[in-house]
């Protein structure tokens, strides 16, 4: 027999049209019913085009969604689609409900815009044999696929977003918009040997808009249910599909449903069924509701401010609705935090305080609003001219020039005022403050922590900026009200503080004895010393500007009993009228680089004193260079000493001082192994810690630590002395890995080139070494019930880890927080955390 057209298919029988064969239906309601009933023959769709008619690039999205739209619930698997110069065309078999629908309409449907196009229909236009494609038995392969790829990673969850895109649709289409589709799907998940292995479904990406076909997972608790990315539309048809289904988690983020202006509580039928939505505790929706998201279109809602019109800006004066900021950023240059950071910079430090709420990225703008501060508002139109400016720093421009070069880059913004009438149970910043300050306060310790105060979980919509004086003023007023007689020491490190002047704020607590201002922004000796006023015994200023400002500890102390003369404890170091202080201070051109010096330095330091020093292995990198130059002149020399000098001489690559240069290769260690070897082959040390003065720059990926200060060459013999010699280390550390799940954008950093330079000491290194310990805080054995409630919150603080999970990590720690937070970080290198286990975050843009 002769035929029109082979159609070919991998790893299928071909599919064979003869043209004469079919009997074709045109522009018509009525067809030969019984010739569709044939399960046996293949059925040809033509779609005609018009001449004048400009096809989309979507073209053959558009056309079949029509069908789809058309076909409704019926099964319908468009198979080897093709496009034509005036028409496309594909086949389908064993659909006949859906060949009724497509009659019904004439055989005609219509795209957006008005786009209109005629179908026609080929009955049996070829034969089917057993070995040809079919979509009925391509579903069922590809569901048993992703079922059997679920393992510790997945949690559990089948994946099914973007369900077409599987191999096994290469040459049909699959929607599973058509409820017919996603029956078969899930009735082929319940019906899996793999079914008892499934804790949740990810259904995202697929078009879908009626959910009736799962209720045959009525009986089974999932742990995520996501459904982002569809097109669901209805809350009366989501609440009827999903009456029967609960789980811990729903996901609805990127329907239609999610921007009408009842939700969430138009979903009030189900909510009981699920504990969270789209990350949002249930019991939270109301106080989390955001207007940016679901209420206010900033493109055509309030009154626009810009360059052009500034002087309108005073008829808002009185106005209590809320305003937008829109910074235009059409390429995304700046993250959130810098887009803050330069808009903080340019407030006026007297004017009322400002609190950002709301932010989001979208249609390339940085978007947040704002309310009640319109003196603030007017100096910004006026005075600043709605304009933030970034320093810019580039690359060196060549190998040998280290030098970045800086630009300044102004950005202009504009408002859009009156957007929003204020609404009681939108988000009040000083209501969450109130919470926030609750939430942090140890009753047992007697202690405020507001470390890193911004990122306490009561501020996902708020900005809290406490460089604004009047932000940590009202912050610490609130404070001292709330905690009145009851607090005796203020945690208010890594919070971008300026200055601190605040001690009126503070004097109602009146028990006050201790504060921590360390790893700020603070700069001179004026912009804290009104807290002299409180009578402090300990302050902790270690990690800000100002204390790289003293060359020795000596100049330092004295300053600091000079303003604070009640003062026991600086800077965690005890202090006392015959001892001189040297601590642990940095100078760094970015603030962002302390948290990888007090990390690195102390763990670094700790092992090489230790008698295994092969462990520091694990921090170099593969390409990573060792050199030891050595140039100590022993002032009483003995035999002893001498010995145990020359084994720094032999490792030292003095390179003036080489009467071979061949040895200067030779003295150059490459590699971990190379470098632990010499590490092994000199001598025993000790270093004291609080001789340390150290320097960081970091750029482009590298940080670059300087450390000085002083350590001791310890020998085995008891008769011999202690030679106690200086140093100064260069390391050169590369980032290597940029951490996901909870640790967005945390960075994994190894060391690329270590440089030691051993020496004599000073004459001020030689008085302070080894002369005072730094006190450190013993933890207690026992822990306290509700010790554990407080540990296992900050432990999820930190870590963004689910109760059940974070428990797990403590109990197997026995509540130690170093020991769990050990085991925690282990599990994360080794990726044995599932994505389950974390807390969902909402995006903000």
């Amino acid at each position: 027999m002769i035929y029109d057209e082979i159609i070919h298919f991998e790893n299928h029988k071909d599919i064979k049209l003869c043209f004469s064969k079919g009997v074709k239906f045109t522009n018509c309601k009525t067809y030969n019913t019984a010739l569709a009933m044939q399960e046996n023959l293949w059925h040809q769709i033509i779609i005609s085009h018009r001449a004048n008619v400009r096809h989309s690039s979507q073209r053959q999205e558009e056309i079949l969604d029509a069908i789809f739209k058309v076909v409704d619930c019926e099964e319908f698997f468009p198979i080897s689609y093709k496009c034509g110069s005036s028409n496309d065309s594909f086949l389908v078999r064993k659909c006949k409900p859906a060949l009724d629908k497509l009659f019904d309409h004439n055989l005609q449907i219509y795209i957006k815009n008005g786009v209109s196009y005629n179908l026609s229909v080929i009955l049996g236009i070829a034969d089917y044999e057993f070995g040809q494609i079919s979509a009925q038995s391509q579903i069922p392969e590809a569901v048993i696929r992703l079922l059997g790829e679920l393992n510790f990673a997945s949690d559990g969850v089948v994946n099914l977003s973007e369900f077409r895109k599987n191999k096994e649709f290469n040459k049909v289409y699959i929607n599973l918009g058509n409820s017919g589709v996603l029956d078969c799907i899930c009735k082929t998940v319940f019906k899996s040997n793999n079914f008892r292995h499934v804790n949740g479904i990810n259904l995202a990406n697929n078009g879908i808009s009626v959910l009736t076909p799962l209720d045959i997972f009525k009986d089974t608790l999932l742990t995520r249910l996501d459904l982002r990315n569809n097109k669901i539309s209805s809350a009366t048809r989501l609440c009827a599909d999903l009456k029967n289904i609960k789980a811990d988690e729903i996901l609805l983020g990127g329907n239609k449903i999610t921007t009408l202006n009842t939700y969430p509580t138009c979903l009030k039928d189900i909510l009981s069924n699920f504990k969270l939505i789209d990350g949002r505790n249930i019991e939270k929706l109301t106080s989390d509701y955001t207007p940016m998201q679901y209420e206010v279109d900033s493109t055509v809602d309030g009154y626009r401010i810009d360059w052009t019109n500034k002087s309108d800006v005073k008829k808002f004066s009185d106005s209590d609705h809320w305003h937008v900021v829109v910074v235009p950023d059409s390429e995304k240059q700046y993250s959130k935090d810098e887009i803050f950071e330069g808009f903080f910079a340019t407030l006026d430090q007297k004017k009322t305080e400002v609190y950002p709420c709301y932010y989001k990225f979208e249609n390339a703008e940085h978007k947040f609003m704002v309310r009640n501060c319109f003196d603030q508002i007017e100096y910004l139109v006026h005075k600043c001219n709605m304009e933030i400016k970034f320093v810019h720093k580039e690359a060196p421009s060549s190998s040998n020039d280290f030098v970045a070069t800086e630009h300044v880059i102004s950005i202009n913004y504009y408002f859009r005022m009156n957007v929003s009438q204020f609404v009681k149970g939108q988000l009040e910043p000083e209501i969450a403050i109130e919470k926030a300050l609750e939430a942090r306060y140890n009753g047992i310790k007697r202690i405020l922590n507001l470390a890193n105060f911004q990122d306490s979980t009561d501020f996902a919509s708020v900005v809290i900026n406490m460089s604004q004086l009047k932000v940590l003023k009202t912050i610490l007023s609130k404070a001292s009200r709330k905690f009145v007689g009851r607090c005796i020491e203020i945690n208010l490190s890594q919070n971008k503080i300026i200055n601190a002047n605040c001690h009126k704020a503070l004097a109602f607590i009146g028990t006050l004895r201790a504060i921590d201002l360390g790893f700020n922004s603070i700069e001179e000796i004026n912009d804290f010393n009104d807290l002299k006023k409180l009578g402090l015994k300990s302050l902790v200023l270690d990690g800000n500007p100002f204390c790289s400002k003293f060359t020795e500890a000596k100049e330092y102390r004295s300053l600091m009993l000079k303003y604070f003369p009640e003062l026991e404890t600086l800077d965690g170091v005890k202090l006392s009228k015959r001892s001189t202080l040297s601590t642990l201070k940095n100078s760094l051109t970015d603030l962002d680089a302390y948290h990888i010096v007090n990390t690195f330095v102390p763990v670094f330091f700790q092992k090489y004193d230790s008698s295994n020093r092969v462990e520091l292995g694990g921090l170099y990198h593969p390409k990573s260079l060792f050199s030891l130059t050595f140039d100590f002149k022993v002032t009483v020399p003995s035999v002893d000493a001498l010995k145990r000098l020359t084994v720094y001489e032999e490792y030292s690559r003095n390179i003036l001082k080489m009467k071979s240069f061949d040895r200067s290769y030779n003295s150059l260690h490459y590699g971990p192994d190379d470098i632990m070897r010499a590490f092994m082959s000199l001598p025993k040390t000790t270093h004291d810690m609080l001789t340390f003065h150290t320097d960081t720059t970091q750029f482009y990926g590298y940080t670059i630590i300087t450390i000085n200060g002083v350590f001791s060459d310890k020998s085995d013999l008891l008769t011999s002395s202690v030679i106690n010699m200086a140093f100064s280390r260069v390391f050169t550390l590369i980032c290597v890995d940029r951490c996901a799940g909870f640790l967005k954008g945390a960075e994994k950093y190894m060391i690329l080139n270590d440089q030691l330079h051993i020496c004599n000491p000073t004459k001020q290194q030689t008085q302070v070494a080894f002369k005072y310990e730094k006190i450190d805080v013993q933890e207690d054995e026992t822990i306290t019930e509700v010790e554990k409630v407080c540990c296992l919150e900050m432990f999820k603080e930190v870590t963004k880890l689910k109760n059940v999970w974070a428990s797990r990590f403590l109990n197997q720690a026995n509540w130690s927080f170093k020991k769990a937070l050990e085991l925690f970080m282990n599990s994360m290198d080794k990726e044995e955390l599932p994505d389950a286990a974390f807390k969902l975050e909402l995006e903000s843009a």
